[in-house]
C-alpha cells in the first residue's frame, strides 16, 4: 500500500505545501488538509493527474 512520507514533507514544507519534480520529470504537489495530507501527481506529457489523500499517520485514506 502506498504511504505518505510525513518526515520528508515536514522537513521541506513551506506554508504547509511541498512541491518537487521526481527523477522521471513527474511533478508532485503535497499539502495538508483537515485530517491529514493530500498529494497530486502529474506525469510529464500526461493529461491526467493522480490525487491521493492520506491520514495523519501517512496511510492512504
Amino acid at each position: 500500500m502506498k504511504t505518505f512520507d510525513v518526515e520528508q514533507f515536514n522537513k521541506n514544507k513551506i506554508n504547509n505545501r511541498y512541491t518537487y519534480i521526481s527523477k522521471d520529470s513527474t511533478k508532485v504537489e503535497q499539502s495538508t488538509w483537515q485530517f491529514g495530507y493530500e498529494e497530486t501527481i502529474t506525469k510529464q506529457n500526461d493529461f491526467f493527474q493522480v490525487y491521493n489523500k492520506y491520514f495523519k499517520d501517512g496511510t492512504l485514506k
